[in-house]
């Protein structure tokens, strides 16, 4: 039941993506990237995550995240992570808040 909310807050938050980066295609691609890597955190955590308050459920999976995007070959080189450091960030906070809001109805 947990891991079908998950899959379904995923398909939710990925269909957003698709308006909100619809005109920058590697924007696109990390946040779609960043919303796996989500995912993959709320189903570790899929028994602890109804126990955690929203803003713990939030720092807990952009940490996860941002470890994760580090050694991400989708994302990039570490030249091209330095540039686009700011956007990442950016890309990764939105995702996460809105997947943490969404997860946590």
């Amino acid at each position: 039941m947990k891991k079908l909310k998950v899959l379904q807050v995923s398909e939710k938050v990925n269909s957003t993506i698709n308006s909100k980066y619809s005109k920058n295609e590697n924007n696109q691609k990390i946040a779609k990237r960043c919303l796996e890597f989500c995912e993959e955190w709320a189903i570790i955590n899929l028994d602890s995550v109804d126990a955690m308050s929203q803003r713990g459920a939030k720092t807990d999976c952009k940490k996860y995240v941002k470890n994760a995007l580090k050694n991400d070959e989708v994302v990039g080189s570490i030249l091209i992570m330095i540039i686009t450091g700011i956007i990442v960030r950016l890309i990764v906070d939105w995702i996460v808040n809105n997947f943490i809001y969404n997860l946590k109805k």
